[in-house]
């Protein structure tokens, strides 16, 4: 994430447990959410990712729930 200029690396978290990345942190895009369950999904030995992320609305400065799929 470091050598990425789109990153949003200080703000993010990652946890690996049992070969699972937890991505854990603040974004202030969405389309970081996906760039990062991308980049964590295609490090080898990876078998899962985790999205614990809060989107930060960054005009009015609050979190905003990620939706669920049902």
């Amino acid at each position: 994430m470091q050598r990425q200029s789109w990153s949003p690396a200080a703000g993010i978290e990652p946890r690996v447990h049992d070969r699972v990345v937890e991505l854990c942190g603040t974004i202030f895009h969405e389309r970081d959410r996906a760039a990062l369950r991308v980049m964590a999904e295609n490090i080898p030995g990876v078998a899962g990712v985790r999205d614990s992320l809060v989107y930060i609305e960054p005009m009015f400065a609050f979190a905003v729930p990620k939706k669920h799929k049902s």
